[in-house]
């Protein structure tokens, strides 16, 4: 029997869930990743350089010919869907603007044949579309006759470099800042470190007029599993040797993808009949306009323990409206399947993303139970909705709808818990570990305006208190006031 997911405006209120990740994102926009990991891959627990989230821990540090030697075929799937989901996200959003090229996979399996799901936060264009036409002939290709492609002539990387150059220039820019603080000490041991000549051919490529990506890439390739380079470069440059690494990491990646699409279409038997499906729901969830009518009682009373800074950014994301993220887009896509007896079992559990997922999709994949993920950064993302859905089991539309419940619960905790606590230091969203920015100020309440100052909560010196309160013309000045509870539970219209 089917029914349709909807937002009903009670129990299940778009506008108020929308105020909830809004007030959230304001006071407490980086959450724990650790506290939100259940459904995700064990070696992503751990906050280093190969946890972050643009490229993912096993790019960087086993190389691809060895993913099914060292960790079986289930990780070299896990791995290719990674990989695809890297190579969609083609563009680099600039500071204000969407996230786009977000992409996230999942795959189907039958007995001969796979079916890949690919979707963006924006949406598939005419340009995905084509790329992936053609990846999938190639993958098919070199499943059916077992042999690897000469890389210089190859016409699929060659097609690979001109779709990713956005992302390329941008890592080139990072990489030759990252290169600069200790450009003399380097230059001083090329003389002696011949294990250094990789990183210099590397650095002459990119400093290049008419920069040759095939090379430049080629370059930060070999140099990602160089360790006896790497510990030459952490000896000269110490403390700058992490980031150097991140940046070559992020400009070989695309070989790394490469390389690990021939490994698949090699040990995958189901890729000689691999198709690959694109999910056209980026679109954009108008619910600016419900977010416009009053706030229910409980979100109202939230929002005045707001500062006057904290009250303007939150209006602002309130006036926006959200859209659904390539995660999200998938798990609704094929929720019905895992409906089906028949063919749950050639769900693939597992979910592949472009960066990591942040806060909201991780609860709700967690919630869900069955899909894994590469890992969490754990920050809020207020524009984030789910779509309306119809056609779907009764029993998919009660998992979602607790689901959400769930999630807007924890909200409401996480950000009452936020108001009194330090904010943790922004993680890296790149599974690199790119992220620079970091936030440790405590947050600035206003809870003396709303009566909840009690005598020793942000109370004055205790020798102070000790003294009697001062006599004003009203009589005794009040020094403590009777602590108000705030509701712990949903509440529900």
């Amino acid at each position: 029997m089917k029914a349709s997911f909807i937002w009903d405006g009670k129990s299940l209120d778009e506008a108020r869930f929308h105020a909830r990740a809004c007030l959230l994102a304001v006071v407490g926009r980086q959450q724990n990743p650790d506290s939100l990991n259940r459904n995700t891959k064990e070696e992503h627990h751990s906050l280093d350089d190969s946890d972050s989230d643009d490229d993912g821990s096993d790019a960087t540090t086993i190389a691809p010919r060895m993913i099914v030697k060292t960790s079986g075929k289930a990780k070299l799937k896990e791995s290719f869907l990674d990989r695809l989901a890297e190579v969609l996200s083609r563009e680099k959003p600039q500071p204000g603007e969407k996230a786009e090229h977000v992409a996230a996979t999942a795959m189907m399996e039958g007995d001969d044949e796979a079916t890949i799901y690919v979707a963006k936060n924006g949406g598939l264009d005419d340009v995905d579309r084509s790329m992936l036409h053609v990846l999938k002939i190639w993958v098919r290709a070199i499943a059916a006759d077992g042999r690897r492609r000469d890389i210089t002539k190859d016409a699929m990387w060659k097609k690979l470099i001109d779709y990713y150059q956005k992302r390329l220039n941008f890592y080139r820019q990072g990489l030759l800042q990252g290169l600069e603080p200790y450009l003399t000490r380097i230059d001083s041991e090329y003389a002696t470190a011949k294990r250094l000549s990789g990183l210099a051919r590397l650095r002459a490529s990119l400093a290049a007029v008419g920069t040759d990506w095939c090379a430049v890439v080629h370059a930060a390739y070999e140099l990602q599993f160089d360790k006896s380079g790497m510990s030459d470069v952490e000896k000269i440059a110490k403390e700058d040797s992490r980031r150097l690494w991140q940046s070559i990491r992020l400009l070989g990646r695309l070989r790394v993808a490469y390389e690990t699409f021939i490994e698949g279409a090699l040990h995958l038997a189901i890729f000689k009949k691999v198709n690959i499906v694109a999910n056209d729901a980026g679109l954009n969830e108008e619910v600016a306009d419900k977010a416009s009518r009053p706030l229910p009682p409980m979100v109202s009373a939230h929002f005045k323990m707001l500062t006057s800074k904290q009250r303007k950014a939150c209006k602002l994301k309130l006036a926006k409206p959200c859209s659904i993220h390539a995660e999200v887009q998938l798990l609704m896509q094929l929720e019905p399947v895992l409906r089906e007896d028949s063919n749950a079992a050639r769900v693939f559990n597992y979910i592949g993303c472009s960066k990591r997922t942040c806060f909201l999709c991780c609860k709700l994949i967690g919630e869900h139970g069955f899909f894994r993920t590469r890992g969490t950064h754990g920050k809020v993302y207020d524009q984030w909705s789910i779509p309306t859905s119809h056609e779907l089991p009764i029993a998919s539309v009660f998992r979602i709808m607790v689901a959400l419940v769930d999630i807007e619960s924890d909200m409401i905790t996480r950000f009452e818990n936020s108001l009194c606590s330090r904010e943790l230091p922004l993680v890296a969203e790149s599974s690199i570990g790119n992220s620079e920015h970091s936030a440790t100020s405590m947050h600035r309440h206003r809870l003396r305006q709303v009566g909840l100052e009690t005598e020793g909560l942000y109370a004055v010196d205790s020798d102070k208190r000790r003294e009697d309160p001062p006599v004003t013309k009203l009589g005794k000045r009040r020094t403590s006031f009777r602590a108000a509870r705030i509701p712990q539970t949903v509440e529900v219209q």
